[in-house]
């Protein structure tokens, strides 16, 4: 979806998708995707989102902000980026296809976390792997009909904290995702619903859950975290568009109830949701 993308990686901590997650694009139709990638296809606008979404999943205190952002999406044989998600293919079968993954989460101050005051910052955290894709009907921009699509992405993360840089282990997080373009009259609707489940190491669980001896406290007793399934993830976004003019918005439950790091003291609401409502103007498009 168009911008869908951006919103949801300016919002979530965690990608999966959202992720809305870099993790998945591609076509059943050879034919009709090559007319469309062909020489590259550039967009071009200006937009204004309002988000509201965790500190770091399973945190008790979100963020809410508003803040504009640059809508670009680029199509072209190997490369699409739609909003902040940047998606490259390496290889494309009829029906299965092997993607570039990326995802992250955003940096917190632990003085601004009640949950983890006196502990240590949460860094940036990048992730990058591979995704197989399985497309059993999945033709971009085709209207009026569904279209479905299965991912398994993994993803190596790396934690960056002031000028160093870190392993923190790996995420995957298997989804199925459903698409539908309609016309009614002069406007235009994408419709995107994605189910997922996340798995992580030691290390990636214990980046976010973890509490070591030294930040102890009697309300929060140490914590070593282990691997296994982290959250149920589930995600809607609905768009209109009608010329340059462009509207979106989604939402995002996440459940950790039958998650390996319930116990962690960190993970304070074992469910929780995030949204946003982005509204863009588009200037133009050009082949490149």
């Amino acid at each position: 979806m168009r911008c869908f993308a951006l919103i949801l990686a300016s919002a979530l901590t965690l990608t999966s998708p959202m992720v809305c997650s870099g993790e998945d694009a591609a076509s059943n139709d050879t034919q009709g995707e090559t007319s469309r990638w062909a020489g590259g296809t550039l967009e071009y606008g200006i937009g204004l989102t309002r988000l509201a979404f965790p500190h770091y999943p399973g945190s008790d205190q979100s963020h809410t902000v508003m803040m504009p952002f640059p809508y670009l999406t680029y199509y072209s044989e190997r490369v699409e980026l739609d909003g902040s998600d940047l998606q490259g293919r390496l290889w494309q079968g009829d029906r299965f296809g092997l993607d570039i993954s990326s995802g992250g989460a955003l940096r917190v101050d632990a003085d601004d976390n009640e949950a983890r005051e006196g502990m240590e910052d949460l860094g940036w955290l990048g992730e990058i792997g591979l995704a197989l894709r399985y497309s059993p009907r999945w033709t971009p921009g085709n209207p009026d009909t569904w279209q479905y699509r299965l991912s398994l992405p993994l993803r190596q993360a790396v934690e960056l904290d002031g000028s160093s840089l870190s392993r923190t282990g790996w995420v995957l997080s298997p989804n199925a995702e459903v698409q539908r373009d309609f016309h009614l009259g002069p406007h235009q609707w994408e419709f995107q619903g994605r189910l997922s489940a996340r798995y992580g190491s030691t290390d990636y669980h214990q980046h976010f859950y973890g509490v070591p001896l030294s930040a102890t406290t009697p309300d929060r007793p140490a914590y070593q975290a282990e691997e296994g399934f982290t959250a149920y993830v589930a995600s809607m976004g609905l768009a209109w568009r009608q010329g340059p003019w462009w509207l979106g918005g989604f939402v995002r439950h996440e459940n950790f109830s039958d998650s390996v790091v319930i116990d962690s003291p960190l993970l304070r609401e074992s469910r929780q949701q995030s949204v946003g409502v982005s509204a863009a103007y588009i200037f133009g498009k050009r082949r490149l």
